[in-house]
């Protein structure tokens, strides 16, 4: 895909009026998150027996999660700054990834893992009003959202760099306990059919 500059790609109406949409749903997604999240955190849930979660060390590995997350996250704002199209790409499938996983949170209530270690991640804790949440489980969030980086990059190194971080995040969730393996697991086939769908139903 060639990258065309904002001030080209602004200037197509098109473009302008779905951007501006996909913006505004997100804010509004980021303004309801506390209230979905209480309402989670509020109800009880089952417990999983997880073999996998069993038979791995339990360590809090909040702050390398923290670092190499927000430094991939510091390359796909890099990228969307050199190819606004990128961004397009990132709100449209990140949309359907968060809606989709309010509806199977609320479907699958799950109560955490034994031995889970709370993620102190201090930016993600703005969106949850605050709190700790520990229930927002089936699928995880920030596996999906690392994978989903790793789909929409294009150059070469970008995508092994994405992957690496994507396969160290979701391994490091599991050492923490913060999910259950199905959790992670079901993040990669899920992001990717909602990433397969968007880019042949809007573009």
């Amino acid at each position: 895909m060639p990258n065309i500059s904002w001030k080209s790609r602004w200037s197509n109406p098109s473009y302008r009026k779905k951007c501006t949409f996909l913006l505004i749903i997100s804010v509004f997604l980021l303004i309801a998150m506390p209230y979905g999240f209480d309402f989670i955190e509020s109800r009880g849930g089952i417990k999983w027996n997880d073999p996998i979660l069993d038979i791995l060390p339990s360590a809090d590995l909040s702050m390398p999660i923290f670092i190499v997350m927000y430094s991939l996250a510091l390359l796909i704002i890099y990228r969307v700054i050199q190819n606004p199209q990128l961004l397009f790409q990132f709100l449209q499938v990140y949309i359907l990834i968060t809606i989709l996983r309010f509806i199977l949170i609320y479907l699958i209530p799950l109560d955490p893992p034994v031995g889970m270690i709370e993620l102190r991640d201090p930016i993600t804790k703005i969106f949850y009003g605050g709190k700790i949440i520990t229930r927002d489980l089936f699928f995880s969030g920030h596996t999906s959202t690392m994978f989903l980086i790793f789909l929409i990059l294009q150059k070469r190194n970008d995508k092994i760099i994405a992957l690496a971080v994507t396969l160290f995040i979701a391994f490091s969730l599991l050492i923490q306990h913060v999910h259950y393996t199905a959790d992670v697991i079901a993040a990669f086939p899920i992001t990717w059919g909602i990433w397969k769908y968007s880019m042949k139903s809007f573009h």
